[in-house]
C-alpha cells in the first residue's frame, strides 16, 4: 500500500479494524464462533473473522454516466485525492482563483474524499479477497485430503449398504466428487477420440474414391523429325 493509501482515513480506518480482527482470531484458534456455528480451524487456516464480509445489494442494472463516458482515475488521482480535498476544505483563496467558473471548493472536495472513500473500499476488498481465498484454499486442502484417505471405504459401504447414500445423500456426493468427475473425464476423452477416428477414416474414404475416379492421363506422343543431308 503506497504512503499516499496509508494517509487516507477510510483506509487508515479499515486497516484498524482488520489488525482488531486478525488479533482476534490469532487468539481463537481453538474454537470460532461464525453467526449460530461453532467452528474449529483446521489446516493452518486462520478462524473466520467474527463479522465477514458485507453482502452485496440487488444490482439494479446499468446506472448512466453522466459523463457520457468512463473516465478511469490515474494512480495520482486515487493516491491524493483525499489530502487534495482536504486542502480544498481547508482553503480561504479557492474562490480568488477561479470564481464561479467552477463548482465551490466544498463540492469538489465532497466529490473527490466520495470517490476516494469508494477507491479505498475496492483496496480493502481486493486485499480481503486475496486473503480469504488462501484461507480457504488451506481449509479445503486439509479437509479433502481427509475425505480422501475414506473414500474406498465409502465406495464400499454403499456396495454393501445402499442405505448409506440414501441417508447422506449430499456427503456421499462430496465425497465421490473427484471420482465421478474423473469418470465422466474418461468419457469424454473416449467419445472424443472416436469422433476424431470416424472423421479420420471418413477423410481418407474420401480421397480413394476420388483417386478411384481421376481419369487416366493420355500418354503423351513423341514426334521424331528426322533431318536430310
Amino acid at each position: 500500500m503506497t504512503p499516499q493509501m496509508q494517509s487516507n482515513p477510510v483506509v487508515r480506518d479499515f486497516q484498524k479494524k482488520r489488525e482488531s480482527v486478525m488479533k482476534h482470531q490469532k487468539s481463537s484458534t481453538l474454537s470460532n464462533i461464525h453467526g449460530s456455528i461453532s467452528f474449529t480451524p483446521v489446516g493452518g487456516a486462520e478462524a473466520l473473522p467474527t463479522v465477514g464480509a458485507p453482502l452485496a445489494p440487488v444490482d439494479q442494472g446499468p446506472v448512466e454516466r453522466l459523463s457520457g463516458r468512463r473516465l478511469r482515475p490515474r494512480k495520482t488521482q486515487r493516491d491524493q485525492a483525499a489530502t487534495a480535498a482536504a486542502e480544498l476544505r481547508t482553503s480561504t483563496t479557492f474562490a480568488q482563483h477561479f470564481g464561479a467558473k467552477v463548482p465551490p471548493p466544498a463540492t469538489i472536495a465532497n466529490n473527490l474524499a466520495f470517490a476516494a472513500a469508494w477507491a479505498a473500499e475496492v483496496a480493502a476488498a481486493e486485499a480481503w479477497l486475496k486473503h480469504a481465498r488462501h484461507q480457504a484454499s488451506l481449509a479445503w486442502d486439509y479437509t479433502l485430503g481427509q475425505l480422501e484417505k475414506i473414500r474406498t471405504p465409502l465406495a464400499a459401504a454403499s456396495e454393501l449398504d445402499p442405505s448409506f447414500v440414501a441417508e447422506f445423500p449430499a456427503f456421499s456426493n462430496i465425497v465421490t466428487a473427484r471420482s465421478e468427475s474423473a469418470k465422466r473425464g474418461s468419457i469424454t476423452r473416449k467419445a472424443t477420440k472416436r469422433a476424431v477416428t470416424k472423421a479420420v477414416a471418413a477423410v481418407k474414404a474420401d480421397v480413394v474414391h476420388v483417386d478411384d475416379e481421376a481419369p487416366t492421363a493420355t500418354p503423351a506422343v513423341t514426334s521424331t523429325i528426322v533431318g536430310h543431308a
